[in-house]
């Protein structure tokens, strides 16, 4: 069963947020655009990775040498009509690393050593759909309610840069979610935006599924008409992921953030 967030605990810090930082969307005429985002972004993330009755060790990306500042690559998708606002973005990316272990690291169910030439890979796929339905709108703000599905898929692999001897791992991660958004114009062509939204759920059945999450978004918005804008703004994400099967268990501690730049093109 699905668990809404404790809203007692989390709704203060969370309309104070999104009051001061948080994306609304101004109405406008058009009806889609399409946005492109350079986001450079750092990754913190730590795995651990169960196999039968073989307890894996938990382990750092820094562990395996990866670079954790990288550039990704977000398109979006957005449609609206009249009070409701549909986003659907994209991105992929992987992240690698080659190191000689300076540690001993058990990962699913195979052991690893310190001095072990190893070569290993972090693959995110991340796929989102946000509905935001305006609740207050005036000439120069707007206040809104979003409604999301995260849907994230997870591939990670070592191998011994010896003899490629290897493991990996694949795990799927939905994450449904709810927020809220806020939009100010500064200026004729010029918008404060930002978003907040979260979840704490956990699900059992075939699969047990246990999740921790928010992101936030701030961003400036610039505008060049009525066709083009740029946005300049910070993203964070964190994620804290349980999946367990019969076999295996994947749990990853995770937190992505940094600036981005963004274009779109109206249409």
């Amino acid at each position: 069963m699905v668990k809404l967030p404790k809203w007692p605990f989390w709704i203060a810090p969370f309309l104070l947020v999104a009051l001061f930082v948080s994306p609304a969307y101004a109405q406008s005429d058009e009806s889609a655009k399409l946005r492109y985002s350079l986001w450079t972004s750092e990754l913190q993330a730590k795995i651990q990775v169960d196999a039968g009755l073989t307890i894996g060790d938990e382990f750092s990306i820094n562990d395996l040498g990866m670079d954790k500042k990288e550039n990704i690559d977000v398109w979006e998708l957005i449609a609206w009509q009249g009070s409701l606002r549909l986003d659907i973005s994209y991105w992929e990316h992987a992240w690698e690393g080659g190191v000689y272990l300076n540690r001993r690291i058990v990962y699913e169910g195979l052991t690893f050593n310190p001095g072990d030439p190893v070569d290993s890979t972090l693959k995110m796929k991340a796929f989102d759909a946000a509905l935001t339905t305006s609740l207050v709108t005036t000439y120069k703000s707007s206040f809104s309610a979003v409604f999301g599905l995260k849907y994230i898929e997870y591939s990670t692999k070592f191998w011994r840069a010896d003899n490629n001897w290897s493991a990996s791992e694949q795990a799927i991660a939905p994450v449904p979610y709810m927020g809220i958004s806020t939009a100010f114009m500064l200026q004729d062509q010029m918008l404060l935006c930002g978003r907040f939204v979260m979840s704490q759920y956990s699900y059992s059945g075939t699969n047990v599924d246990v999740g921790n999450f928010y992101q936030i978004d701030a961003y400036v918005e610039l505008r060049a008409g009525t066709s083009l804008a740029m946005q300049i703004g910070i993203h964070t994400m964190q994620l804290t992921y349980k999946n367990k099967t019969e076999g295996d268990e994947f749990e990853i501690r995770q937190m992505l953030r940094g600036p981005y730049v963004a274009f779109y093109l109206s249409f």
